[in-house]
């Protein structure tokens, strides 16, 4: 028998997708799941969309909750779970159909406790496809820390895995932060041994204007820096020789927020500009830079040059990268 999957649907007025979101995990081959809909708040049809799928399967339960934000709806829904597994999926996302199969055969696999796969980057007009080799292997808990610091393979969302439900024991979202995912996906992975990936794209990770991703709230992009800066500080304790790779990533976070100012033309006020200046200089280090991707490298020495000249080049990339991606893009008819 097939072990259950407890798949969290945090929902705020999200009626425009919720159909494509729900049905995708109605079609999982794995069909021991429990789906619970977590309705907050929605002052749209969502909520009534969620009792209608409801009736029409006895694995759906819906919770209707006020208003609390995303960590809260989250944290609502792993009190309901009954399954050996949980998953979670945003509400304006997708899921192969057989995600879960995969997911879970990987797992078992390598008697692993949790397991990553790749997201699939949607747009509005087109599905940015990549090519994925398929493969999977096992890393160590430090190696796994390392990828998931470095933001590239293993990255801070908790949408992308399945977990055993014990790592959700004692760990829950902090309520009314953004970024909230950061706050949590270092912690579960601390409590492994190994972790298994899977280089297999399965989850359709919808990029939407109005997502705090894509925020124009300036206050929003700061919370990643205290984030990041937060388990930096975490980790740091356990892994001192981390340090330069953790030192790194405060510093990214920050070249972050000049990014995002100068594309969502936000303006930085001379305190906050003079308390991320401190910022970089109290984790800058020699050795840091190695530690710096690609497009942080180039940031990182302009910044060092210009911050204002990297504030103004940031939409200038962005153009570029975003009619880049539209166009080596596969249309999604």
């Amino acid at each position: 028998m097939e072990e259950k999957i407890s798949v969290i649907v945090p929902i705020y007025n999200v009626e425009k997708y919720l159909d494509r979101c729900i049905e995708s995990i109605l079609k999982q081959t794995y069909k021991n799941i429990e789906i619970i809909l977590v309705d907050d708040g929605s002052t749209d049809n969502s909520g009534k969309m969620c009792d209608q799928f409801a009736k029409r399967d006895n694995r759906i339960k819906v919770i209707h909750k006020k208003n609390g934000g995303m960590s809260d709806a989250r944290n609502v829904g792993l009190d309901f779970v009954s399954g050996e597994y949980i998953a979670f999926v945003d509400s304006d996302d997708w899921i192969s159909p057989v995600m879960f199969e995969r997911l879970y055969s990987i797992l078992k696999k390598y008697k692993t406790e949790i397991v990553v796969c790749e997201p699939i980057y949607a747009y509005e007009t087109y599905i940015d496809e990549q090519q994925f080799s398929g493969k999977s292997f096992e890393l160590s808990k430090r190696k796994a820390i390392e990828l998931l610091i470095e933001d590239r393979k293993f990255r801070s969302v908790v949408w992308n895995k399945l977990y055993a439900r014990r790592l959700w024991a004692d760990i829950r979202f902090p309520k009314g932060k953004h970024y909230e995912d950061v706050h949590i996906v270092y912690k579960i992975y601390d409590m492994c041994e190994t972790i298994s990936f899977l280089d297999q794209g399965l989850y359709y990770y919808f990029q939407r204007s109005q997502s705090i991703v894509h925020s124009t709230n300036f206050e929003s992009h700061m919370e990643l820096v205290h984030a990041v800066e937060e388990r930096a500080k975490f980790l740091k304790l356990k892994y001192p020789d981390m340090t330069p790779r953790l030192s790194a990533s405060v510093i990214s976070s920050v070249l972050i927020v000049y990014r995002e100012s100068g594309i969502y033309k936000i303006k930085i006020d001379k305190n906050t500009k003079k308390y991320m200046r401190k910022k970089i200089n109290s984790y800058k280090r020699k050795n840091i830079f190695q530690y710096l991707s690609p497009r942080m490298k180039i940031e990182y020495v302009l910044y060092l040059i210009t911050p204002e000249g990297l504030v103004k080049i940031s939409k200038y990339i962005e153009k570029i990268t975003k009619y880049l991606k539209k166009h080596n893009g596969r249309e999604n008819s």
